[in-house]
């Protein structure tokens, strides 16, 4: 885990580096969770940092996949459940779980933990 210029890089499985989203990748996911749709919420949060060819919906799955895999890091299953499909949540709990992802400490491996865990 590094930390670099407020940008947090996690290690994934595949030995990646995956930083959680900035402020305005959060701001067009939670805007496309309050019910704007996607391209709207890519295009006033995001701008011209979408790619060329790049489709709103996939930019916003990316974002959601981060935010579940991060909370997987963090040993936290039970947050990526908001970060499914928008009817199945609310806005609220979609914001509430990102703040709990941002505060949530580094995991420290456990004597008891599986080795393959860590």
């Amino acid at each position: 885990m590094q930390i670099q210029s407020k940008l947090v890089l996690m290690k994934t499985r595949d030995t990646e580096f995956v930083a959680f989203p900035d402020d305005a990748e959060l701001a067009a996911l939670r805007a496309w969770y309050t019910g704007l749709d996607a391209r709207t919420a890519v295009m006033r949060y995001l701008g011209s940092r979408k790619a060329p060819g790049a489709s709103a919906r996939g930019v916003l799955g990316r974002i959601r996949r981060v935010l579940v895999a991060f909370a997987t890091s963090r040993h936290r299953a039970d947050l990526t459940v908001n970060f499914r499909e928008r009817s199945a949540v609310t806005a609220d709990a979609v914001t509430r779980a990102i703040e709990a992802l941002r505060k949530l400490p580094i995991p420290v491996p456990h004597i008891a933990d599986d080795i393959g865990q860590w």
